[in-house]
């Protein structure tokens, strides 16, 4: 759809995260004008890649899917994403020792059961494990099988991004949304971008989008929270057979989780042989500490200890990314939906997984069936 500057957009979206992408084309795909500003130069947040020369499908991010069987049918049919397990499936890891991943859910079902048990309300508790599967499968994760799609985060937005365009959503990037005003009269939103002006009928923000600097709201409200957040992807010379796909570390000094995307990568037909490329997320604290090559060093000696990778393995590479991003204070919150609904509306975006199972009812029948991605690619 052609970009004019007298257009008036039924609904302009901030940022391009995979549920704001999906939220697009769920908007399109109802009948409205839909456009998309970015302010980088790819598509996907969070879940994008690091533009390398040498590996051009490096995520960003350290990522999963926690979501039901009808979530991931969603995104299989309906998305067109070619969805894998985990080999292993995810675990975390508490000093030395793996778990598998949620297992902490099932102390909290045995804690739920004595509290039914002592309120004599145990056929509601055992209703809710019949009926609902997204509890039968938080509360059981032994049973549950996680998923994620063959070729990674960049495999998600490739698809989302050919869908979205498919549906006639408009996306501009490099467009860093400098000015928010709102027009009660005309009951519209102006986006100031790099000298020109987007008029909307709605503002979608997602939880995470930079827009605190941009809003034009009296009083101004304080507080915002600004975070980056470090991972490093680490490609390291092994020859041993892979030994974890996704960790979350508990109380660790240093690491908050880390995911094998060697086999992603492979997908996109990079030649990795004798190779492993490791994504870890850090703590921002622990980042401050030391320069880049001490602290890899030390990420690489804590592979080794946990037997991740091979006592002889080199790292020959790693790439850095420091992503940004905002959260609005409560009290902006309040004030944009108490004055200004339904010009903007913040749309949550900081756990996909929650997002997806939140959305999904509304999202389902607005979709239709889709190929498979390498039918389109």
């Amino acid at each position: 759809m052609p970009v004019t500057k007298t257009a008036v957009w039924d609904s302009i979206i901030v940022g391009s995260s995979p549920l704001l992408l999906i939220e697009a084309i769920y908007l399109s795909r109802s009948g409205l004008k839909v456009l998309i500003l970015e302010e980088n130069k790819q598509l996907g947040g969070a879940w994008g890649r690091l533009d390398t020369s040498e590996f051009p499908y490096l995520d960003i991010g350290c990522h999963y899917f926690d979501i039901s069987r009808r979530a991931y049918e969603f995104l299989h049919s309906k998305i067109g994403l070619e969805l894998v397990p985990f080999r292993p499936q995810p675990q975390f890891a508490y000093r030395n020792i793996l778990f598998p991943y949620d297992c902490r859910q099932v102390i909290r079902f045995i804690r739920n059961l004595k509290l039914a048990y002592k309120n004599r309300s145990l056929q509601p508790f055992v209703s809710n494990i019949i009926q609902d599967e997204n509890y039968r499968l938080r509360m059981f994760p032994f049973i549950k099988t996680f998923l994620y799609p063959l070729g990674g985060s960049h495999e998600l937005i490739t698809r989302l991004t050919a869908y979205a365009q498919e549906n006639n959503v408009t996306i501009l990037k490099q467009k860093r949304v400098e000015s928010i005003r709102f027009n009660f009269k005309r009951q519209q939103a102006q986006l100031g971008t790099d000298g020109e002006c987007f008029e909307g009928k709605e503002v979608v923000a997602g939880s995470q989008a930079q827009i605190g600097d941009a809003l034009q709201i009296t009083p101004r409200p304080e507080g915002t929270l600004r975070v980056i957040f470090p991972h490093v992807n680490l490609v390291i010379r092994d020859q041993s057979a892979p030994t974890f796909s996704y960790i979350r570390f508990l109380r660790h000094h240093a690491v908050i989780r880390m995911t094998d995307i060697t086999d992603h990568m492979r997908h996109w037909n990079e030649d990795l042989t004798g190779h492993r490329v490791i994504c870890i997320a850090i703590r921002d604290t622990y980042d401050k500490k030391l320069d880049d090559a001490e602290k890899v060093e030390q990420l690489v000696a804590l592979l080794k200890e946990y037997r991740f990778v091979d006592p002889s393995a080199k790292c020959e590479k790693s790439y850095w990314s420091r992503y940004p991003v905002e959260f609005l204070s409560n009290e902006t919150q309040r004030i944009l939906q108490r004055d200004f609904s339904p010009m903007i509306r913040l749309f949550p975006t900081t756990n996909f997984s929650i997002g997806i199972v939140s959305n999904l009812s509304r999202w389902e029948s607005a979709f239709v069936p889709q190929p498979d991605l390498h039918d389109v690619f």
